[in-house]
């Protein structure tokens, strides 16, 4: 398994002529930030929403095959 590094991505998308961004989060390999493992992509518009969501990732060190499921859990 790799280590890796969780942090906020962002998307502007524009919806119905309204530009709005998206956040998301990437898992970098921590030895190497040029490097996604995984991402998934808009989670929320509400950036601090996603950010706790980094925090913790990183505070747990979250497996990287566990990531999908947990956003999914953690949004419903």
């Amino acid at each position: 398994m790799v280590d890796v590094k969780y942090y906020i991505v962002e998307k502007t998308l524009t919806i119905e002529g309204e530009t709005r961004s998206s956040y998301g989060i990437a898992a970098y390999a921590s030895n190497d930030r040029t490097n996604i493992v995984k991402v998934v992509h808009d989670i929320s518009f509400d950036r601090s929403k996603v950010y706790s969501m980094v925090k913790l990732f990183n505070k747990l060190s979250l497996s990287t095959i566990h990531l999908a499921d947990v956003v999914n859990d953690m949004i419903e």
